[in-house]
């Protein structure tokens, strides 16, 4: 049977064979070995430096748990329990080692300070190692300096990272910034030329309500003296048949009232006594008695007052309608429809007429475009149907 000493020198030298080994499995293999032989043997500080070594080697093998649990599990509770104050110290250097390669800087940092308690304890117990103290202060110093200044790489670094966010951030609001005042401008532009097209239109429109309404007070006026000067005429000259010479006045004056309804439809002064399906409704007679037309009126009851631009505009759009199927569709049926269908305002028109090419005749037809711009001028939506030889079609709305 082996002597104490001879056991602890055996454990000792198995621990010396595997902190020869480069390759840590290996080194792992002589450690496990020389801390089986300690724990049979008892032999405390045996298992201590082979729980030591081993930390190491699963350092070297970055397997950190493992090195944690070598230091924290067992060897520092066996220092603690025997009070072994030197190996204590030596244990909380490895595991603040440990530490360091896991990054918790500030916690290798305290196990350094406890390794120094340890070191300062187990010297004054044996009453001398001042060197070794102040190597081992001097490390401390040493490790410290390097937490320290790693810690201050990190926050140099943590700086940087929020510099770069606050750039990248105000880099970002610049070019939505920017984005937003191209679209406004954009936008500006837009409205600003489509403002400019809607008030030339506006005055084009203007310019020719105030020659329509010119033309009709002209043709009022002629047309007055026109019928004076024939009935005077025929006043003074004689017939030899008297019926004759009454039925050719009575012609005179219709013709003389019907020249005088146009001359109004012309001016607004019907509009100014008439309510809009009034309106609406004599236009419609007016073109079936001078045209001989065939028209269809409907128009709901209970439509509300509409303002004069509205009334207005609405009139001179179903007058440029009938206008324009008195020349092209006077021999077919003719169907307007007017309707309130909640806030809107709905005018229906078709006819059985030859129709048109529809783009050609809104690019060169003068008429058209106009409705199209009237019901522009009200917010509204015009909608045409049509093609050579399909009639015509037209459903217009407008807000009330």
């Amino acid at each position: 049977m082996l002597s104490r000493g001879a056991e602890e020198e055996i454990a000792n030298n198995m621990i010396n064979i595997g902190t020869r080994f480069m390759n840590p499995d290996s080194a792992l293999y002589y450690y496990h070995a020389a801390l089986d032989f300690g724990k049979e043997n008892s032999l405390s500080e045996v298992n201590l430096g082979a729980y030591n070594n081993m930390a190491y080697s699963y350092l070297d093998l970055g397997e950190l748990e493992k090195a944690e649990r070598c230091l924290l599990s067992f060897a520092i509770p066996m220092a603690l329990q025997d009070s072994n104050y030197d190996w204590l110290s030596t244990l909380y250097d490895s595991y603040a080692d440990v530490l360091m390669a896991k990054g918790d800087f500030r916690g290798a940092f305290r196990y350094e300070r406890k390794s120094m308690e340890s070191r300062i304890k187990s010297d004054a117990q044996r009453a001398a190692g001042q060197v070794r103290l102040l190597s081992t202060l001097l490390n401390l110093k040493n490790k410290e300096l390097l937490i320290q200044a790693k810690s201050r790489q990190l926050l140099i670094q943590e700086g940087r990272a929020r510099l770069f966010k606050l750039w990248l951030v105000i880099a970002i609001m610049v070019v939505i910034g920017m984005v937003v005042l191209v679209i406004i401008l954009f936008q500006r532009n837009r409205l600003r030329i489509q403002k400019q097209k809607i008030d030339s239109a506006r005055k084009i429109i203007a310019l020719e309500e105030k020659e329509k309404q010119r033309l009709g007070r002209d043709l009022h006026d002629l047309t007055g003296q026109i019928v004076l000067g024939i009935t005077g005429e025929l006043e003074r000259t004689e017939f030899s048949d008297k019926d004759q010479k009454e039925q050719l006045e009575l012609r005179i004056r219709e013709i003389g009232d019907g020249i005088r309804k146009i001359s109004h439809r012309l001016t607004r002064a019907n509009f100014e006594r008439l309510s809009f399906p009034e309106l609406i409704i004599d236009l419609c007679d007016s073109f079936r008695i001078s045209l001989g037309m065939e028209i269809t009126l409907n128009i709901s009851p209970g439509i509300p007052d509409l303002t004069s631009e509205t009334i207005l505009h609405l009139y001179r759009i179903v007058q440029e309608l009938l206008t324009n199927a008195g020349k092209y569709a006077r021999e077919s049926l003719i169907r307007i429809s007017i309707e309130q269908r909640g806030e809107l305002l709905e005018l229906f028109y078709s006819d059985e007429g030859p129709g048109f090419e529809r783009e050609k005749q809104i690019q060169e037809g003068i008429g058209i475009s106009t409705i199209f711009e009237r019901v522009n001028f009200l917010d509204g939506k015009a909608e045409l149907a049509t093609g050579p030889d399909a009639g015509t079609f037209w459903e217009i709305s407008v807000p009330l």
